[in-house]
């Protein structure tokens, strides 16, 4: 099966769409079939892209158009593909719409159901904890792969974790905070200052986009604030704990058994978060979207015996297997529709 990946990563949306559909996109070539990428990339995204060995051309459009809607059709044409992924939260009913009257099936990648109706599309996946009480009218429910079981973990990440044998740490020593995107509520710096202020002598890893330079503006310790390469394996194997945003990365942790403090960046991400939370899978720096208060929390994350959970295991190890051999089986069941998977966080 060839597949079309439609997703973007700049400075905008930031890397996590592009993380995920890169899991997928793995998972199929491991299952014998083949991927392409198509979007809007910049920095580190060419990185991870050449690094997964995929490739890859710009779109020419403006993601959610009706222009980008039938460049994606003509794609899959030219690609001669079974179906194509879209991972945008910009696109809608209609953008679906446009791409089924070209005869292309898609499957969506939904965190949050937003979209109006699904019945143009050939499936969902949606992989949050969330998930499976979320509406998506006009879909089928053998159309559905929700919950962590289809988790859509990157190759490395799943050596990382048949490799490592992560023990809980009386005292957490090594910190990293990786908030996502753009940090665009500028918490990164008030966070690496309060862990220092408030655990003497911890190694803490703060990954920005302009971080080197950021560190040197601010007369700090270069090495804390290492360039941005888009792949945090390494980083995730260095750390004993990380504070992160409610995107991807809490889910990355959470596969690992890392223990985790989260601070999220929007509220759809916070409602996400305490479901997320309630099902025992890390630490709220903001109660309820609380932002007052959370260096008290950070605190009490800190000290031993702290209640953030350690859950490698919760998530099955093959869940990125899963997730693609769900897809599959929804393309195939599209026919005959050219098949195209459209992955929206």
């Amino acid at each position: 099966m060839k597949i079309v990946f439609r997703c973007d990563a700049n400075e905008a949306t930031g890397l996590g769409h592009l993380s995920r559909s890169l899991a997928l996109a793995e998972a199929l070539r491991r299952a014998g079939g083949e991927a392409r990428f198509v979007g809007h990339w910049s920095g580190p995204a060419f990185t991870l892209l050449a690094a997964a060995g995929m490739e890859s051309r710009p779109a020419k459009f403006t993601t959610g158009t009706t222009a980008d809607a039938a460049e994606l059709a003509r794609c899959v044409s030219v690609e001669d593909a079974d179906g194509a992924c879209v991972d945008s939260y910009a696109i809608d009913a209609a953008w679906l719409a446009n791409v089924a009257a070209d005869g292309v099936a898609v499957v969506l990648i939904d965190d949050f159901a937003r979209l109006s109706d699904y019945g143009d599309c050939a499936g969902v996946l949606n992989f949050t904890v969330d998930s499976p009480r979320l509406d998506y009218s006009g879909l089928a429910t053998e159309r559905r792969a929700l919950g962590p079981n289809y988790f859509p973990a990157r190759e490395n990440l799943l050596r990382l974790r048949l490799g490592t044998c992560r023990r809980v740490a009386t005292v957490r020593s090594r910190i990293l905070i990786a908030l996502g995107g753009g940090d665009r509520l500028g918490l990164t710096l008030p966070l690496y200052h309060s862990l220092r202020r408030l655990q003497p002598g911890v190694q803490v890893r703060a990954l920005l986009p302009d971080g080197p330079a950021r560190a040197g503006v601010e007369g700090l310790n270069v090495e804390d604030f290492p360039a941005p390469a888009g792949d945090l394996a390494a980083h995730y194997a260095w750390a004993e704990a990380c504070v992160t945003g409610g995107g991807l990365v809490k889910y990355e942790c959470a596969y690992l058994g890392l223990p985790l403090a989260i601070f999220s960046q929007t509220p759809e991400q916070q409602a996400e978060t305490e479901r997320f939370l309630a099902a025992g899978f890390g630490w709220d720096l903001a109660p309820a979207g609380r932002a007052d208060g959370w260096e008290m929390r950070l605190g009490e994350f800190l000290r031993p015996g702290a209640t953030a959970q350690i859950t490698g295991g919760r998530f099955p190890s093959d869940s990125a297997d899963r997730a693609m051999a769900a897809l599959q089986r929804f393309l195939r069941c599209a026919a005959p529709m050219s098949v195209s998977l459209v992955c929206s966080k």
